[in-house]
């Protein structure tokens, strides 16, 4: 099978090549991958950034990639609820279902937790092995097309729950890339108002997202001194760019008692005036991988959506190339062209 992998501890290197397919192995599914997504966590790897280097130590080679949707093409020994053509997401990551993260409902932040593309092999391929335990089948009424995109929406979901109330609030969300696109399409029509912040690269997706909720309000980060006045002012903060500077500015762009939720992955350690949020009172909060009961939760909701809803959120994706122009498809993401960027095997269709 066709493979995208990381196979050289240096940045700004991947490998397309053909490699043998999955086994069959007990208690798992080998699924044909329909579209994979590359996320912002794939493009550390790819650049090979410190932290994610750490993270890939004595790891390399590795298929990369957890964002897909596919359809059951084998079934291991000892697996039972799936069938051969079943349609299919999974939570990309194992959890120990030991610790007291898990034990407590928390198992998306379990602290043992094998991450797919980093610990075993991921979706960017043709298949992909994976035990079921990780694995949702997707209802009749679910839309496929929107599968390769479940991961991130669901990455989205479980940061806007982390808000708690939305009635009545002034909303920000600093960074227009694909996670906080999606995180103001959910936060359509919950909240008094909502602002999205983005660079003057960024203008074209603001645009984009401006075109599914008309009364958003898009700001150019540093365009003018009064365009960031006007933002100070939030009473929740989605920090979603994981930039060095992301941390502080959405600091600053609350009021007393505000909210923020860190969302993006920060490469490296950032510096914060943290007295802006002692004397305001700040909360602070982390959002990271969903638990099982969340992926349950947003698969029921996507399937009872209406078409136009379920437009919405395929407006994410721009791009969709074959595995074999994986570098092409990484470089598109990283100057900002590229939203939502799927990766299709040749001859499928997401």
């Amino acid at each position: 099978m066709l493979a995208v992998l990381k196979e050289e501890p240096k940045p700004n290197t991947l490998s397309v090549r053909d490699i043998d397919s999955p086994p069959k192995k007990p208690d798992h599914l080998v699924i044909r991958v329909l579209g994979a997504g590359v996320c912002g966590s794939d493009l550390h790897t790819f650049f090979w950034t410190e932290d994610y280097e750490k993270r890939f130590q004595n790891r390399l080679p590795v298929i990369l990639g957890h964002e897909f949707a596919g359809i059951v093409e084998e079934i291991g020994p000892g697996v039972e609820g799936f069938k051969v053509g079943d349609r299919v997401v999974a939570r990309p990551g194992i959890s120990c279902n030991r610790c007291k993260a898990c034990l407590s409902g928390n198992d998306g932040i379990c602290p043992n937790r094998r991450a797919m593309g980093v610990d075993y092999n991921g979706a960017m391929a043709e298949f992909l092995s994976i035990p079921t335990q990780e694995v949702f089948r997707l209802p009749e009424k679910f839309p496929m097309e929107i599968g390769p995109l479940i991961e991130p929406i669901i990455i989205a979901y479980n940061a806007v729950l982390k808000a708690g109330s939305l009635l009545g609030k002034d909303v920000v969300v600093l960074g227009p890339g694909p996670i906080g696109y999606l995180i103001s399409l959910l936060l359509r029509g919950h909240v008094k108002s909502q602002t999205i912040i983005g660079l003057n690269r960024d203008r074209s997706r603001m645009e984009k997202l401006q075109a599914q909720i008309p009364n958003i309000r898009a700001i150019e980060q540093g365009a003018s001194r009064k365009g960031k006045e006007e933002t100070l002012d939030a009473d929740i903060v989605f920090e979603v760019t994981g930039s060095r500077g992301g941390f502080q500015q959405s600091l600053e762009m609350g009021r007393r008692n505000a909210t923020v939720i860190l969302v993006g992955i920060i490469s490296d350690q950032v510096s914060i005036d943290s007295n802006l949020a002692v004397r305001g009172e700040f909360t602070i909060r982390g959002s990271h991988a969903a638990p099982r009961r969340i992926w349950k939760e947003v698969i029921e909701l996507i399937s009872s959506f209406p078409q136009n809803e379920t437009d919405r959120f395929l407006s994410c994706i721009t791009h969709r190339f074959p595995l074999q122009r994986a570098k092409e498809a990484f470089q598109l993401v990283a100057s900002g062209e590229g939203l939502k960027v799927l990766f299709i095997p040749e001859n499928r269709s997401a």
